[in-house]
């Protein structure tokens, strides 16, 4: 029998993220600022189940701002994982505008792309 959860309570989608995450097509980007404090981050696409595919757009050794393109799924999205070094970021923000009304409540917010999701120390 299936193990129902309360509607306060992550799905089963969210709760296998790092089962995903381990077993799927995987990209690793490393992203060095010219901010000491936040130094390198690492940006981990991961291409989920039957679209299992990260195709990385960017060279090494580009310049990149704000916003660039790093690379893409096929067939629309998967998930994505940030690594940020210990002490890099202040606060967490969840988004900037912030997140839609969430319409399935064992899902968590969808964060607009471009928006901001934290702030540096």
């Amino acid at each position: 029998m299936e193990r129902v959860l309360p509607n306060d309570l992550p799905s089963r989608d969210v709760l296998s993220e790092g089962y995903y995450a381990a077993v799927n097509t995987r990209g690793l980007v490393f992203v060095e600022s010219d901010d000491p404090v936040i130094s390198m981050v690492r940006v981990i696409p991961i291409g989920i189940t039957e679209i299992s595919s990260v195709t990385i757009e960017v060279a090494i050794g580009q310049k990149l701002a704000k916003g660039d393109e790093l690379g893409c799924f096929s067939y629309g999205g998967s998930s994505l994982c940030l690594v940020f070094k210990q002490g890099a970021i202040n606060e967490f923000t969840m988004g900037d505008p912030p997140p839609k009304p969430v319409t399935d409540p064992t899902s968590g917010p969808a964060v607009e792309v471009n928006a901001q999701i934290a702030i540096a120390n």
